[in-house]
């Protein structure tokens, strides 16, 4: 895959030139911020010294434009996740060209289960046909075909205090990620964003948009705002 970095506004990133379909990526690259509706709400519930846990990075804008805000407002610490082993080279080098150094980054599929070791799609074993596939839109493999095996981790496992804010977006693993959260969740009861994907994410992990909802219900959570397509926030009741 040949790559490029580019000079943006909102700084320098090392973007795919071949990266099929990908809104995100193009956007990135002419300097806009990508979901910034999601952007706006998740900033709006960042409190000083307060910690954030960001899961499904892409190149890695959303979580560099969180350091950013993070550390205008004290000591806390974005912790980062990228499933995709591709895309998280792009995030690496991203976080180094930026400067931001209160991001711990982490290249696990964030899953209800730690240390399992799942297949991850790559642009030879994806569920879109060629005319619509782009980088972005990988996620576990059920078939086991593609060429990379990536560690499973469960958010309570993650030693941390003072988490504030969750973001998921993980291309129809949400639920199973809130799910390994539960503790966590409970605990420290943030605010938590994420995405009820459409087909074939929701068939891919044998889910309805109800499963989601059911979970919300059990952890005391309330929808608090929705936008875009499927972009649900939620904060205790």
């Amino acid at each position: 895959m040949s790559d490029t970095i580019f000079e943006t506004k909102r700084g320098k990133y090392l973007l795919p030139v071949d990266h099929g379909k990908s809104m995100n990526i193009d956007l990135v690259k002419r300097g806009f911020l990508y979901e910034k509706g999601v952007f706006d709400w998740v900033v709006s519930k960042i409190e000083k010294d307060m910690n954030v846990i960001d899961v499904g990075l892409c190149v890695g804008q959303f979580c560099i434009e969180l350091s950013k805000h993070v550390k205008s407002l004290g000591n806390g610490v974005v912790y980062a996740f990228e499933a995709n082993p591709d895309l998280y080279k792009y995030v690496q080098k991203n976080i180094e060209l930026n400067e931001c150094d209160n991001i711990k980054l982490f290249n696990r599929i964030v899953w209800n289960e730690s240390n399992l070791y799942l297949h991850f799609q790559d642009e030879d074993v994806n569920t879109f046909p060629k005319d619509q596939f782009s980088i972005g839109t990988l996620s576990i493999d059920k078939t086991c075909k593609s060429r990379h095996i990536v560690e499973t981790y469960k958010l309570d496992d993650l030693v941390v205090d003072n988490v504030c804010v969750i973001k998921i977006d993980a291309q129809g693993a949400d639920l199973n990620i809130m799910k390994g959260a539960y503790n966590l969740i409970m605990k420290h009861r943030p605010a938590i964003a994420f995405e009820i994907e459409n087909c074939p994410y929701l068939d891919n992990f044998g889910c309805k948009p109800k499963d989601y909802f059911d979970f919300v219900e059990k952890i005391g959570y309330k929808v608090e705002k929705e936008i875009g397509l499927g972009n649900f926030f939620i904060v205790p009741s």
